[in-house]
């Protein structure tokens, strides 16, 4: 059973729902109650031939076995083995009931009024998130989107397990296990992409942490993950092919938007590759919550304008 993560409303909601379910207490009140003088040879006679602890722990008989067996965690195991093992974890949590993966999956989406809700996609994950970033989610799920009542569930994944699905994601995109290492940039780059960044509004959809307050004049379905996770979470090269063409490597339904090329490959800014390098080079090397960054830049606009509008007036004297 995994931790949900239930807020206390949501627990009294679920007690609620289960005690309206009664149905068959009749026949359990009619029960005949259990006789202590039942002979314990008989019991352990029908709970070996109806084989119970081969899936349950019954105290006396030996523990049951795993489902399945993982290769060991080897770096240099061949692809089929990371993909079946990978596959086999998918399985044991049902993690397609509420992902697509592979093409299949994600039957969750059918139950929502607004299918943007639903957990996302994780075809190519391997290619968008580091490897060490994976592990540690997959451990200790956190919350990315703190406006969606759907959580990742902690199943308390041991490190092997973990490391074990980080690698299938990783076979499946074609990528190496390992973190992909993030470029030095010049402080001049990274305060360009902060202003391309304010100049796109990025802001109005990217909120801050998790404890940022929520715009309520905002359709949460405009809303984007905090930008601030981007350095420990993301690959560098994806997050440049993703500005590039969003709607290529997700999929047509992000809200992300086509800002620098169109559908075509057609430029729509004057320099969209510096733009991108400018951007990306921000995100790698942010250092505090974009609504941060955005208020300090106004201001020192603010200021320079102040200026030039002094020396404007002390020239004209």
């Amino acid at each position: 059973m995994p931790q949900l993560a239930l807020s206390d409303e949501e627990i009294r909601h679920l007690v609620a729902f289960l005690l309206s379910r009664n149905e068959g207490a009749a026949a359990v009140a009619a029960a005949p109650p259990c006789d202590p003088r039942v002979d314990a040879a008989a019991a352990r006679a029908l709970i070996t031939r109806y084989r119970c602890p081969s899936c349950h722990a019954v105290n006396g008989f030996p523990p049951p076995p795993p489902g399945f067996e993982l290769a060991a965690g080897a770096p240099d195991r061949p692809t089929t083995v990371m993909l079946r093992d990978g596959r086999l974890l998918l399985n044991h949590y049902n993690c397609r009931g509420c992902h697509r993966i592979e093409g299949v999956g994600g039957t969750l989406a059918d139950r929502l009024d607004r299918k943007t809700f639903a957990p996302p996609g994780l075809d190519g994950e391997g290619a968008r998130v580091q490897a060490s970033w994976l592990v540690q989610y997959l451990r200790r799920p956190t919350t990315l989107r703190p406006w969606l009542h759907i959580r990742m569930p902690d199943y308390g994944l041991s490190e092997g397990q973990a490391r074990t699905l980080a690698a299938y994601f990783a076979a499946l995109a074609r990528v190496p296990m390992t973190d992909e290492p993030s470029p030095d940039a010049a402080t001049d780059v990274v305060a360009q992409g902060l202003r391309r960044v304010a100049h796109f509004k990025c802001g109005q959809c990217h909120i801050g942490g998790a404890d940022a307050p929520l715009p309520k004049a905002l359709d949460p379905e405009d809303l984007a993950t905090d930008l601030t996770l981007a350095k420990t979470r993301l690959r560098p090269s994806w997050i440049r092919h993703f500005l590039a063409r969003p709607k290529a490597v997700v999929g047509t339904d992000t809200r992300m938007p086509s800002v620098f090329y169109t559908i075509d490959g057609a430029p729509t800014v004057d320099h969209p590759e510096q733009d991108i390098e400018a951007i990306t080079a921000y995100l790698l090397h942010m250092s505090e919550p974009l609504d941060v960054a955005l208020g300090r830049l106004d201001a020192e606009r603010q200021d320079e304008r102040h200026i030039q509008d002094t020396d404007w007036r002390t020239y004209a004297y």
